[in-house]
C-alpha cells in the first residue's frame, strides 16, 4: 500500500471514529492487501486475520470483523457501541442486523448509519 493511500485510509477512519483509529485499523508494521475498484479507488482494505474495512461509495468505511476487533483495543469502552440481548446473538453471528426492540443500550454519540462495534 502506498503511502498516500495509507495516510487517505488513516484520515477517513480518524474522521469517522476519532483520533487514533487510523493507526489502530492501519498499523505501519502490519501487511494489508488493498482491492481497488475499477477506477482505482481503495474499496476493501484486509489483513491476515480477515476483512478490515470496505469503503463505501458515500466515503465512510463499513467494518469487517477484524476491524471492528482491532478498534476495541483503542477506542472508549463506551464509545460506538450498542448493547443487545442474549436472543440476537444468533441473528448477528450470522451477520444479520439487530431489530431497534432488541437494544438494550447505545452509546449517546451514535447517529444513524454509523458503524458500531
Amino acid at each position: 500500500m502506498t503511502t498516500t493511500t495509507m495516510a487517505q485510509l488513516r484520515t477517513i477512519a480518524d474522521y469517522q471514529f476519532g483520533s487514533g483509529a487510523g493507526e489502530a485499523l492501519f498499523p505501519e508494521d502490519v501487511d494489508l492487501a488493498v482491492h481497488r475498484s475499477a477506477s482505482g479507488r481503495p474499496r476493501q482494505v484486509l489483513r491476515e486475520g480477515g476483512r478490515l474495512v470496505t469503503l463505501g461509495t458515500d466515503g465512510r468505511f463499513t467494518l469487517g470483523l477484524e476491524g471492528g476487533r482491532q478498534l476495541a483495543t483503542v477506542l472508549d469502552p463506551a464509545a460506538y457501541r450498542v448493547i443487545v440481548g442474549d436472543e440476537s446473538e444468533p441473528f448477528v453471528r450470522d451477520g444479520k442486523n439487530v431489530f431497534a426492540k432488541f437494544v438494550k443500550a447505545v452509546d449517546e454519540a451514535v447517529r444513524a448509519g454509523d458503524e458500531v462495534l
